[in-house]
């Protein structure tokens, strides 16, 4: 859905992300895309690392915030209603904030996100979270990386305050990290 691994295929590994903030794909991006490879691991590289990597931080603070808020428990998570609807509100706001600065999004299905009716994206969202992929991926990892959601939280809004995009929904959401 909105990471890049598969939740229907748990022992499926997702793709590693890699490139250089440049832009150019180096020789040495080929190799380290080698060596990973060698190691059994699906990797693409972007031609826009800068972006990818704040287009991913945009999707997962809402959901980091969440989890912290249910103190891990995505089983609270996904009967809260208004909870994932303030995820998908804080996501639209910080995708804003990328589009607002001219900032790649990548990967380019988020450019559609704004699209999407909150409801139909309610749906996706509570499937997503009440996931076994979602326990491990989501819950796992904020569980063990709350200084670095807080710092990429901090991080983000610091960014924001160069666009004009009210971020009411992500800070809200934010103050549960």
């Amino acid at each position: 859905m909105f990471v890049d691994a598969d939740p229907k295929k748990p022992d499926k590994k997702g793709k590693i992300i890699i490139g250089e903030l440049n832009g150019i794909i180096s020789e040495r991006i080929q190799k380290i895309k080698k060596i990973l490879e060698r190691a059994k691991l699906k990797v693409n590289i972007s031609k826009d690392i800068d972006g990818w990597l704040k287009t991913h931080v945009a999707i997962i603070l809402g959901m980091a915030g969440a989890v912290y808020k249910v103190d891990l428990n995505t089983e609270k998570l996904v009967v809260d209603k208004n909870l994932i609807y303030l995820i998908i509100r804080s996501m639209k706001e910080a995708l804003k904030v990328l589009e607002s600065l001219k900032i790649t999004i990548e990967p380019s299905k988020y450019k559609n996100f704004k699209f999407y009716p909150n409801f139909l994206l309610h749906r996706r969202f509570k499937k997503f979270l009440g996931s076994e992929f979602a326990t491990i991926g989501l819950v796992g990892h904020a569980q063990a990386a709350r200084p670095e959601m807080k710092a990429l939280s901090e991080g983000f809004l610091k960014l924001a305050e160069q666009s004009s995009v009210r971020l009411d929904f992500l800070k809200k959401i934010l103050g549960y990290i």
